[in-house]
């Protein structure tokens, strides 16, 4: 005898439940929203108008019959194929569960019988009790650490919703919402952030000739303007993208409606970050080389500019056809498999060649650099240099680089790590190299009138002579040492601005040397 199962709306055959639950579980998932429907009360998927099956074609989705379940999954992208056919197995294993089970121990009048709602299955729970479950990882949004609750009544039947007359399940703990709107709120916060230290930082390495025609201020421009890039997109996607998906139904939301637009800004973002990646490596690598090819800098910036802006265009731009020929929706945010990879691959790169850069310069600091008597020792400044170089080469981001399950209880927590390590990238490299610079603190002093600079006031200046000055100074006496002596200002390319403020002039004079 074939085996019965039991959902919401009555026990069935295992063959008919198979397809039933599958059925429900297109229509609870996606409402109505992709190219199929479910014909209640007919256990059936029906093709729309504007589907790629011709109008009223119709599928009995069986999960376990795989031209079936391609043919459905046809209608919809990898993740939301995922999606369903995770609901589908989940149901079909609650049959198996209803039948294997040991029936319970008290009377039948004393208990809700074990059931599919759907979405979730439950056991036999006694009357006046209720049963839990952790939410399914399938329902969008869903906190896999949070429960769902189904009551059992005093009469030992399962609440029904009073409107639809139905049994009912309360999901509403699975979704939180308000989660995702404080995930929305700190990420517009802390790219805010970035921008307004990242703009004027920009305007003051191009305000003053003596910065903006070194080498090393350009790279550090184009790293900056790379994060504007990155923060500007990322307003946009969180506020016209992202926040209209929280507040609005799915099918009114402009990553369901997959606009050109929302598919454009996507891409944009994704070759932001790339940028990103590239111009960190670029500036771990220049310092690099000039560490092991002292005095050796180059000529021309010109195949850095390309490096930067143009090569992390080939991985993006051959991402987003491949997205465009998948034809991919909900504006391509899901996971495409293996083709992230197109992405993923020079990113890491980065990071790991950083890593090694990081831990070169660090082992030349401690081991190839004379200390002076009244200089801090090898130790001081190399702790210094990591806390400098950490940031600008985007170490820090390895801190995010795995992503711990779903059913994590610290997800959330987790997530905004992500946006704050994220995002204010930015804001720490530019308070660092620009606005805690000894260096810029002496070109901006040069415009202040004299009265100015008499008091107080003066004194603070004189004493900012920035970390990352001192850092990148000391790497420009590695050159010395490795070289066998000589001048530091004897070249004016060198990579260190040597025009610093010099704390022992009388008078609080500058020293241009």
């Amino acid at each position: 005898m074939e085996m019965l199962c039991r959902d919401r709306y009555g026990s069935f055959p295992l063959s008919v439940f198979k397809v039933w639950s599958c059925t429900m579980c297109y229509s609870y998932l996606f409402r109505d929203s992709m190219e199929l429907r479910a014909d209640m009360p007919k256990p059936q998927l029906v093709a729309i108008n504007g589907s790629r099956y011709p109008p009223g074609t119709v599928f009995y989705p069986d999960i376990q019959n795989t031209t079936i379940a391609r043919a459905v999954c046809n209608s919809l992208d990898d993740f939301n194929c995922g999606r369903w056919t995770s609901c589908c197995r989940r149901a079909v294993e609650c049959c198996e569960e209803q039948n294997h089970d040991p029936p319970p121990s008290f009377e039948e009048d004393e208990y809700c019988p074990r059931t599919w709602d759907g979405f979730g299955c439950f056991k036999d729970t006694r009357r006046s009790g209720v049963a839990v479950i952790n939410c399914p990882t399938y329902i969008e949004h869903s906190n896999p650490a949070a429960d769902a609750t189904k009551i059992c009544t005093e009469n030992a039947t399962w609440f029904r919703d009073p409107a639809s007359k139905q049994e009912w399940t309360d999901y509403t703990n699975c979704v939180l919402m308000q989660n995702f709107m404080t995930l929305y709120k700190v990420g517009v916060a802390c790219n805010a952030i970035s921008l307004i230290l990242l703009l004027p930082s920009c305007v003051i390495f191009m305000a003053f000739r003596q910065l903006r025609v070194q080498h090393r201020i350009q790279l550090h421009t184009c790293l900056f303007a790379s994060f504007i890039f990155t923060n500007g997109v990322m307003i946009c996607w969180d506020s016209l993208v992202y926040k209209d998906r929280l507040e609005k139904p799915l099918e009114e939301s402009v990553m369901h409606i997959n606009t050109v637009g929302c598919r454009i800004l996507y891409t944009a973002s994704r070759y932001a970050w790339t940028c990103n990646f590239v111009w960190m490596f670029l500036e771990a690598f220049h310092l690099y080389r000039l560490i092991v090819h002292a005095f050796k800098v180059p000529k021309s910036l010109k195949l850095y500019f390309i490096g930067g802006w143009v090569s992390p265009l080939i991985p993006v731009v051959s991402y987003a056809i491949i997205r465009g020929v998948r034809k991919d929706g909900s504006c391509w945010v899901h996971h495409a498999g293996g083709f992230e990879w197109l992405i993923y691959t020079p990113n890491l790169l980065c990071i790991m060649a950083n890593f090694f850069f990081l831990g070169s310069i660090l082992w030349i600091l401690l081991t190839q650099l004379q200390s002076h008597p009244n200089e801090p020792s090898s130790y001081r400044r190399a702790l210094k240099a990591t806390f400098i170089l950490v940031p600008l080469f985007g170490i820090q981001l390895v801190l995010v680089i795995y992503r711990p399950p779903q059913d994590w209880t610290g997800s959330f927590g987790y997530e905004i790590l992500v946006k704050v390590v994220s995002n204010t990238q930015g804001a720490i490299v530019a308070l660092i190299f620009c606005f805690l610079n000894g260096e810029v603190h002496s070109n901006i002093g040069g415009v202040i009138p004299m009265t100015m600079k008499r008091g107080p006031l003066r004194a603070d200046i004189v004493a900012s002579n920035s970390m990352s000055t001192q850092c990148t100074t000391d790497v420009a006496r590695t050159h010395q040492v490795r070289n066998g002596g000589g001048s530091l200002t004897d070249n004016k390319a060198n990579y260190i601005a040597l025009s610093t403020i010099d704390k022992d002039t009388p008078n609080g004079m500058y020293n241009r040397k």
